[in-house]
Parts: structure tokens; sequence; C-alpha cells
């Protein structure tokens, strides 16, 4: 998460910041406050670190210290320590749970995960293993001088591609999460209206309505990526190579009716191919076509728009990756349930102790449909053939 903050010399010289024109790697932490609660609640939307500020000066400040300066401030969360984070001395992790993996390379940016600040699903997924580690060789090994970061990519994108990652506020306070998601029963956290009526139709205390109102709101749907997934491996103790695909045959099928086609129907083969030496089993093989045709075979309802920052009022936590909201219509009936995905931008521009605040934030979700990837086994006969 990138993160730009302004503010005026002297109102940061007030606030006992030292020497604000010049450190670097300057702890920060964003917080919002619900003063309406009891006890009040802080909760944290971003922690992390800023680089030293540009600096604007003006005409009419023309004293000693320029109290007038306007700081600019570049930074990002907490995930900015991963790629500032090198391996010194790597180890292996050939067969070892995904969830230990993850657990260790933050370990190693000195994030404690038996702390709880640390929560990755633990599904029973192992990294790829070397049939030859008595000989010193490593499927699954980081070279001196990798990052964390690298590291960290290079599991989601090989292991958990559909999880969600990242630094987000919790009611157990700022957390790294790496979650499946999508295993989980969607319980959507609010419901957002088109308009401060409809919220009021819909029950909304009056204090709440106008941040419950979307602004701006488009929608796209997205074409499927693929609907043949082909992943490549290799035997490590013949070198031959080992394949499966899965095709999704209703996708397919140029033949189908339109009233017959499912959503994702493309009317051909659109493949998609994934080779690594370092899936040497069934099992491997599997898992990764299974997780690729998941991300890439349906087709994606997706939806963007502006609103004040989301808040459970429950929980006072601010919603953010991965949770699902209800978007209503503009005629008060429920369009559906909607998982975010992204928060593109969020704008604090006004934050005043009477309450009064503007905060506007750029959202995007896809819709959560049922659809059913339709597999079988002849189109499946070259699984675990050998070339």
């Amino acid at each position: 998460v990138g993160v730009t903050l302004s503010a005026r010399r002297k109102k940061l010289a007030d606030a006992g910041v030292n020497r604000p024109h010049i450190i670097a790697n300057r702890p920060f932490r964003i917080a919002i406050q619900n003063a309406t609660s009891s006890p009040t609640v802080i909760s944290d939307l971003v922690r992390g670190t800023l680089d030293p500020p540009q600096i604007e000066y003006f005409e009419a400040d023309t004293t000693a210290n320029q109290d007038l300066s306007l700081l600019t401030f570049q930074g990002s969360d907490r995930a900015g320590l991963f790629d500032r984070t090198w391996f010194s001395q790597p180890v292996p992790y050939d067969n070892v749970q995904l969830k230990s993996t993850v657990d260790d390379l933050l370990a190693q940016c000195g994030i404690d995960p038996a702390a709880g600040a640390v929560v990755v699903t633990d599904a029973g997924v192992k990294m790829a293993a070397s049939v030859d580690v008595s000989l010193g060789k490593y499927a699954v090994l980081p070279d001196r001088g990798d990052t964390i970061g690298k590291w960290l990519d290079k599991v989601h994108e090989e292991y958990c591609s559909t999880w969600v990652r990242g630094w987000q506020p919790t009611t157990s306070g700022y957390q790294y999460h790496l979650v499946d998601v999508e295993a989980t029963t969607p319980t959507p956290q609010l419901t957002i209206y088109a308009s401060i009526a409809d919220a009021t139709a819909g029950g909304v205390a009056e204090g709440l309505r106008p941040s419950r109102v979307y602004r701006k709101f488009s929608e796209l749907y997205e074409r499927p990526e693929a609907n043949q997934v082909q992943v490549v491996g290799q035997d490590p103790h013949t070198g031959q190579l080992i394949w499966g695909t899965l095709n999704d045959d209703a996708s397919q099928d140029p033949t189908l009716s339109p009233s017959s086609r499912p959503d994702n129907w493309l009317g051909a083969v659109e493949p998609v191919l994934y080779q690594d030496p370092a899936i040497n089993t069934s099992n491997a093989l599997g898992y990764v076509a299974l997780t690729l045709a998941q991300r890439l075979m349906p087709g994606r309802e997706i939806v963007e728009w502006e609103s004040d920052l989301l808040v459970n009022s429950t929980t006072d936590i601010p919603l953010w990756l991965g949770d699902v909201v209800t978007i209503g219509a503009p005629d008060n009936t429920p369009k559906g349930n909607y998982r975010i995905i992204a928060i593109p931008s969020i704008e604090f521009d006004c934050e005043r102790s009477d309450g009064y605040r503007v905060r506007q934030v750029r959202y995007r979700a896809k819709r959560l449909i049922t659809q059913e990837l339709e597999f079988n086994d002849q189109a499946n006969s070259g699984w675990l053939g050998l070339w």
C-alpha cells in the first residue's frame, strides 16, 4: 500500500515531530476514531514508514524556520519492509507447509508470528520437494541476496494465487494476512445504497446514512482468461515431462445455443500453459492445475464505486480486501453480494474535531456467483501422461 501525506512544517513541529525534513524510514500510523462508541475505539488503517519529504516553500513564508512550508511524504505500509530485507543465509523450504514457510519468511523481517500479527490459512499445502535432497539439490531454495518480498510474491503466485494477502486492520490489531477467503462462508459486513432515501428505507441509522451511499458506480464483465489449463512438470528420476490438462468443455463448445451458453462461454479453446520442473508429483501437478483453473476460467462481474470509508458499525473496523458487502440497486432491491478485491485510493480531505469529515474512497469488488467448471474424463485423458 502506497501512502502520500502532506503537512505544514509548523504543524509537525507543534506535534513534536523531530526533524521532519530529513529523517528517512520514519514510522507512521494512520488510525481512525469512532467518537460515538463507548469506550472510544481507535482502529489502525495503515502502519508503515515514510521517506524524507519534498518541501515546497511559499513566498509569504518569511520566518526563519519556514513555518508555512508544505512537506509531502511518500511511504508504504509494512510490506515495504519485505523488499528491504535480504536473505543472508538461505535455507531450503522443500516439503515445508505453506503456513510454516510464510511464518519463517516474516520472522526474518522481525515479525513474530507467535505474537498474533500473522494470519495464514492452514490448508495443508506444502512447498515442492526435490528427490535429490541427499545430493544437496533443492527445489525451493532462495539465493543469497534474494529479498523476502520476492519470495512472498513467489509463494503467493505459485501456491495460492487466489488468496488475499497483505497488511490489514482487524479486531485483533494490525495483521498480515495470507488467507483463502473463498473457503469461508461469505457474510456481508454491511449494505450500501444508491441514495440517502434508500438507506433510510433500509433501516440505516441516521448518522450512518451519508457513509452508506455509493457514488460514481460502474460495472464491467471480465471475460475468462482461459478455458484450458495445461501444466507441465518433470519426473526427477527419468527427466521426462509429466503433464496434465483441464478443459472447461461448456466454455469451449461452439455449438451451444445462446440460451444454453454458460457465463464464461468463449466458443473456442483458449489455453494457458504453465511449466515448472519443480512440479514433480501428481499431487503437486493437480493442485497447480486446479488453482489456475479456479483463477482463470470463470468470468468475473467487476464493479467500482466511490463512497465514504466503509466501517463496520459493530466492530468499528474499516472494511478491507476480502470483506463482503451487499450492494443495493437504485430501486432499493439487492443487486447482489460483492467481495472487495482492491481499494485503489483513499483520500482524507477533512477531519474535524466536531466529527465532520470528508473521506473519499474508491473500491473495486467482484460479484459472488456460483459457476461450475465442467470437466470430463475424456478431455483429461492425458493427465499424468509422459511425453
